[in-house]
């Protein structure tokens, strides 16, 4: 019993890092907005797109934000399909883990 209680507090503690590297990323070009907006696009739809998404707010405060949707099982919107993430994820699960 205390193997596996010793081994799910493990498991928390590498998601909980494994959330703070995947968060990072999203910083590691600098603005997220300037990455995913086009070049183009007039400075005050970035900032209305800022607004939006969350990100004018401080980092901490975005990364809980990002923890407790993550926990919800809230994945987001995919930019690339405009529909949920966490359908596209799992059907794309089976594959990763076999």
């Amino acid at each position: 019993m205390v193997y596996i209680l010793s081994r799910l507090l493990h498991g928390v503690f590498v998601l909980l890092g494994v959330s703070v590297v995947v968060f990072g990323l999203t910083w590691l070009t600098g603005d997220p907005a300037s990455v995913l907006l086009p070049l183009s696009t007039p400075p005050d739809q970035v900032e209305v797109f800022r607004h939006n998404m969350g990100l004018d707010q401080a980092i901490p405060v975005q990364y809980a934000a990002f923890l407790g949707r993550a926990v919800h099982g809230d994945f987001g919107v995919s930019f690339r399909h405009r529909t949920s993430a966490l359908p596209l994820v799992l059907e794309r699960l089976p594959v990763t883990c076999g």
